[in-house]
């Protein structure tokens, strides 16, 4: 079991950092949408359009996973 992890941690090292790059961009917008300051709707899809349009300009800061990311955009802002 030991060795099958540490195959597939090495195996994947190279995606870990874009990985990184999506989660944290996608927990952004679960932090703005789950709204616990209560803010209006304008001001929650303000906030959700800024970082839309944040993770377009930067699409490259996630390397392999740039293409998911296209979609989540497209799906999200849908």
């Amino acid at each position: 079991m030991k060795s099958l992890l540490e195959r597939g941690l090495e195996e994947t090292a190279a995606i870990w950092s874009d990985a990184r790059v999506g989660y944290h961009w996608v927990q952004q917008a679960a932090d703005i949408l789950r709204n616990e300051a209560q803010l209006a709707a304008t001001a929650v899809r303000r906030r959700l359009s800024g970082l839309l349009g944040a993770m377009t300009r930067y699409q490259a800061a996630a390397g392999t996973l740039a293409p998911a990311l296209v979609h989540f955009r497209k799906v999200t802002r849908s």
